[in-house]
C-alpha cells in the first residue's frame, strides 16, 4: 500500500483536485466511491485520492494492493479518533488546487465535478461549493441553507411535541433549498464539498474539539468570516446512497446506526453541536440552544418510555444525550 509522504504546499498547483476519504469499516463503500471518482475524471487528469484508514477492523482495512489497483490513491493509517481528526491529518498532505471533502457513500453524475471546478475557477469570491444531492430513487436530499438559530431550533422542538400529540408538524422548522436555481447559503453538508485551496490554507484545519459532526459548518463559518461565499450548484448532481447502501457494506458497525435510526440525535452529535455553536455564537445564545436541545430530547425520551421501546436502547441513548448537553461524558469516547 502506498503511504503518503508530506510534500511542500507550493506543489499543489501540479494536482487538479485532492479527494479526501475516510475509511472506518466501510471497505465496500470506499471501493465503490473510488471507482466512481475514477470514472468521472478525464484521461490524463492529475487529481489524487487520499484515504485515511481510520482504525478499521482488520477485515475492513484497505488491502495492501489497493493503491496498485488504483494509481491515484494514496493512503495513511491512523488510530480512530473520529472523522474530524482523520480529515485534519489529510489536509496538509493534499496537493490539489481544489480539496474535495466527501463521504464515501457518494457517486458523481456526468459533469458534476467539472461544473463545481469551473464555478470556482470563474468566481473568485466563492470559497466552497457543493453539488445537488439526490438519493438513488431520484428523491432530492433535504438541504437546509441556513445556520441554526434559536427560532429555527424552537421550531424543531415545537414539531417534536406536535408530532407526538397531533401526528404532524405545525412549524416550518428549516429554510430548505427549493432547487429553482443555485443557492447562496450559510453552509453546505459534509456529504460532498469542494474547497478552494487558498481558503483551506488560510483555515488550516477543523477545530480538533469536534470529533465526528459539524466539521462542514465549521469550515463554512470560517470561509464566510474570511470574506468568501458558499453555495450549492443546481446543475452539478451527485447521488447520495446513505440509507440505500446495504448495511453489510458498513461492516455491520453500530457507529453507522445514525443513518437509519429514528432517534433525534446521538450523544456525540449533541456534543459536537454545542462545540460548533460555541464557535459561532455568544455564550448566552449557546445556553438557549442547550435548553431547547434538552427539551427536545426529554420529549423524545417520554415518547420512548410510553412506547415501551427501552429494550431497543432508545431510553439509554436519549438519557445519554441529555447528560452530554450538560457536560456529561459521551459514551464510547
Amino acid at each position: 500500500m502506498k503511504a503518503v509522504a508530506e510534500s511542500p504546499m507550493s506543489s499543489y498547483n501540479m494536482v487538479r483536485a485532492s479527494f479526501l476519504l475516510v475509511n472506518y469499516n466501510m471497505l465496500g463503500i470506499v471501493t465503490r466511491c473510488v471507482k466512481s471518482i475514477e470514472e468521472r475524471l478525464p484521461a490524463g487528469d492529475s487529481s489524487e485520492i487520499l484515504i485515511a484508514d481510520n482504525g478499521s477492523d482488520p477485515q475492513y482495512k484497505l488491502p495492501a494492493n489497493f493503491a496498485e489497483a488504483h494509481p491515484r490513491v494514496r493512503t495513511i493509517s491512523c488510530e480512530n479518533r473520529g472523522w474530524i481528526d482523520a480529515l485534519n491529518r489529510l489536509f496538509p498532505l493534499a496537493k490539489g488546487k481544489y480539496v474535495v471533502v466527501m463521504h464515501p457513500d457518494v457517486g458523481f453524475e456526468n459533469g458534476c465535478l467539472e461544473r463545481m471546478f469551473a464555478f470556482l475557477e470563474n468566481h473568485a469570491d466563492f470559497g466552497i461549493v457543493a453539488p445537488n444531492l439526490y438519493y438513488p430513487d431520484g428523491v432530492p436530499n433535504r438541504i437546509s441553507i441556513c445556520f441554526p438559530t434559536l427560532k429555527s431550533d424552537s421550531g424543531l422542538l415545537m414539531n417534536t411535541i406536535c408530532r407526538g400529540l397531533l401526528r404532524r408538524n405545525v412549524v416550518r422548522d428549516e429554510v430548505l433549498w427549493d432547487r429553482s436555481e443555485d443557492a447562496l447559503v450559510d453552509s453546505v453538508v459534509s456529504v460532498c464539498m469542494v474547497i478552494r485551496r487558498e481558503l483551506m490554507d488560510k483555515i488550516g484545519r477543523i477545530d480538533p474539539r469536534l470529533v465526528v459532526y459539524y466539521g462542514n459548518d465549521y469550515l463554512c463559518a470560517k470561509a464566510r468570516r474570511l470574506g468568501y461565499r458558499v453555495c450549492y450548484l443546481r446543475d452539478a448532481k451527485a447521488i447520495h446512497f446513505q440509507r440505500y447502501t446495504p448495511k453489510d457494506l458498513y461492516g455491520g458497525s453500530k457507529d453507522m446506526s445514525y443513518k437509519t435510526s429514528s432517534i433525534p440525535a446521538a450523544p456525540r452529535m449533541r456534543a459536537d453541536y454545542m462545540i460548533f455553536l460555541g464557535s459561532l455564537y455568544p455564550r448566552w445564545k449557546v445556553f438557549g440552544f442547550r435548553i431547547i436541545a434538552t427539551l427536545e430530547d426529554v420529549v423524545a425520551l417520554i415518547g420512548a418510555l410510553k412506547a415501551f421501546r427501552s429494550r431497543s436502547g432508545d431510553v439509554d441513548h436519549l438519557w445519554a444525550s441529555i447528560r452530554v448537553l450538560w457536560g456529561g461524558r459521551v459514551p464510547g469516547y
